[in-house]
């Protein structure tokens, strides 16, 4: 929303799937910035996965779409996910392998959960106004020596 309405330039470490939702001309880095793991993780008990249902984020499109037609318990937050977990209302949560690592000692997640399943692996890339296309074209060009992913900018619209 704040792209569209011209009160930001840019956004960062966004999927593609944000630019169908894009309503001005913009330019994407051809080079991924990073890329997140999208993962699974279980309470190590395997009594406790059987018992409780596995906790989900409500917005977060990837964790929506795996949980269609199978029990859980939804959330508004990660944080309340976490919490869930930590208070063993959940057997499980889903989490890029990125944060979640860090979760770990932020939250201190007790029992430390295990990786349960990989979901997917998705590319992040920064997207700016097409009005900045020579910047994103020095940006890429840096990404280029920097990052193993690709090259250049790529208009879109």
């Amino acid at each position: 929303m704040y792209f569209n309405k011209r009160l930001v330039d840019g956004e960062f470490f966004r999927l593609p799937l944000v630019e169908v939702q894009y309503s001005r001309p913009f330019v994407r880095s051809a080079t991924p910035l990073f890329y997140i793991s999208n993962r699974l993780w279980l309470h190590p008990d395997q009594k406790v996965r059987e018992r409780l249902p596995i906790g989900y984020v409500l917005g977060v499109v990837w964790e929506e779409l795996y949980m269609k037609n199978r029990a859980g318990v939804a959330f508004y937050s990660t944080f309340e996910v976490y919490d869930a977990y930590q208070r063993g209302l959940i057997s499980g949560f889903f989490d890029s392998s990125t944060s979640t690592n860090t979760q770990f000692d932020n939250f201190e997640l007790k029992p430390v959960p295990v990786l349960g399943k990989f979901i997917s692996k998705l590319p992040l890339f920064h997207y700016l106004g097409v009005e900045h296309a020579e910047f994103m074209d020095e940006l890429s060009e840096l990404l280029k020596t920097e990052s193993p992913y690709g090259q250049g900018i790529v208009p879109v619209k």
